[in-house]
């Protein structure tokens, strides 16, 4: 029996419990369902499935990834097979996972990438799967919310990119003092961002070097002072110009195990959700190899 955790409000083209079951069954799956609307929806992991399929985008994958590292220790971990239906499914896009319920063809469940997480301390969320982080990105992802729970259309991936070029525009950078295990940074930024996957946010390619099963994470900075090449950067994804202008000409990058953040601001990002409880400092520290994704 194999489980299905499902988001069926993801994405701007809904996916249904049927079409999401039918697939399953046309591949040969038998499958208990849920939805995470459901309350208690966590405690469906209880049965230690061998595959959980989730279905949903960043967020659901976010929740689930939560929920099993959250489990009692010693307990087997699940198998992750995303069945990408969000609107950026960053995590599904770096792990080369077409989108939509074609994956659950394309995947085979004995072939899969033991990742790793973030171990977050200093913030009520304690994992990051994808990536946390400081500066424009945050103050974007609350604006987006924003707009969602007041009824607006936040858009497709190229409207996303437009708002962030307007927030990019007019964000006032952050005084930030960064420590790892062998380096300190500090200096005004107007973002900062701690990487475990290739994308970010509306499936901007900022670490593409990033390898989520390396033991590192990619921190990818950029100063005040290259506010205009962030915006050209972004500007040129908006014309199909993916290229022309290379991000790594303005972003500072390095790789980095664990990090400790000092911070005056209050929101932070944490994969594709926010947390306001930040209190000037947080750290973060590489668990390797925890996770294990199909592919």
């Amino acid at each position: 029996m194999k489980q299905v955790i499902h988001n069926p409000t993801a994405g701007k083209k809904h996916i249904s419990k049927e079409e999401i079951v039918k697939a399953l069954k046309d591949n040969g799956s038998e499958i208990a369902y849920i939805s995470t609307e459901e309350s208690g929806w966590e405690k469906f992991l209880e049965s230690n499935p061998e595959i959980v399929y989730v279905a949903g985008g960043d967020g659901t994958v976010h929740k689930v990834a939560t929920a099993i590292i959250n489990r009692e220790s010693g307990t087997r971990n699940p198998k992750i097979h995303i069945v990408p239906t969000g609107t950026a499914n960053n995590m599904a896009k770096s792990l080369n996972i077409p989108f939509g319920i074609n994956s659950i063809k394309n995947i085979k469940g004995d072939r899969f990438k033991a990742i790793d997480y973030g171990k977050v301390k200093g913030l009520s969320a304690k994992h990051s799967f994808e990536s946390i982080g400081i500066g424009v990105f945050p103050a974007f992802v609350k604006e987006i919310k924003r707009m969602k729970k007041e009824g607006e259309p936040a858009g497709d991936l190229k409207q996303l990119i437009e708002k962030l070029v307007e927030k990019v525009t007019e964000f006032k950078p952050l005084k930030v003092k960064l420590k790892t295990e062998s380096f300190k940074i500090s200096g005004s930024f107007l973002l900062v961002e701690i990487m475990n996957i290739n994308y970010l946010g509306p499936n901007l390619h900022f670490a593409p070097s990033a390898i989520s099963n390396d033991g590192f994470f990619d921190l990818i900075m950029v100063p005040e002072n290259r506010r205009r090449e962030l915006i050209l950067y972004l500007e040129q994804l908006l014309n199909g110009k993916n290229g022309a202008f290379d991000a790594e000409n303005f972003m500072l990058k390095l790789k980095l195990k664990e990090a400790r953040i000092k911070c005056k601001t209050n929101l932070v990002q944490i994969d594709d959700e926010l947390d306001e409880s930040f209190k000037n400092t947080m750290e973060i520290k590489v668990i390797p190899k925890t996770l294990n994704f199909c592919y």
